[in-house]
């Protein structure tokens, strides 16, 4: 693996890589951006919420993209991971997260046994647990739409 012999360590050049469209959470610029971890997360913290949301879906979405296109389950495992760890520290709910995203990848790059063994687990941990007056919930129909996309 070579190493990355440029940091980018301008607060607007950081900025700019993070609001383009083209930024993957396991490329070399996302890492040269990544390498000032106070720039990041001032980044973070002074952005108004919309723009953080809207750069951090880019880059969940390219990298699954990216993974589906290239065949790829580390690309796939670290869009997962990506967006796992931008959702904050609840465990549960990352865990969910992550596995929603595996699934994605499966079904894009058409695997029906990984995707059914996941599906099954998924199932079994999130939907087999629930009670009726949880499904009626807001939050589950949200789930249920995104488990459908």
């Amino acid at each position: 693996m070579h190493e990355l012999k440029y940091c980018i360590s301008n607060y607007e050049e950081v900025l700019i890589y993070f609001k383009s469209r083209t930024n993957c959470a396991d490329g070399n610029a996302y890492k040269l951006a990544n390498l000032d971890k106070k720039l990041t997360d001032s980044i973070y913290k002074t952005e108004p919420i919309a723009d953080r949301i809207a750069m951090n879906n880019a880059i969940i979405t390219n990298t699954m993209n990216s993974a589906i296109t290239n065949n790829s389950i580390l690309k796939g495992d670290g869009g997962s991971k990506f967006y796992t760890e931008h959702l904050g520290s609840n465990h549960f709910e990352g865990q969910k997260s992550w596995n929603l995203k595996m699934m994605q990848y499966y079904k894009g790059i058409k695997d029906t046994t990984e995707y059914l063994k996941l599906t099954s687990i998924f199932y079994d941990q999130y939907y087999m647990r629930l009670t009726v007056n949880s499904v009626r919930k807001p939050a589950f129909i949200k789930l249920s739409n995104r488990m459908n996309e």
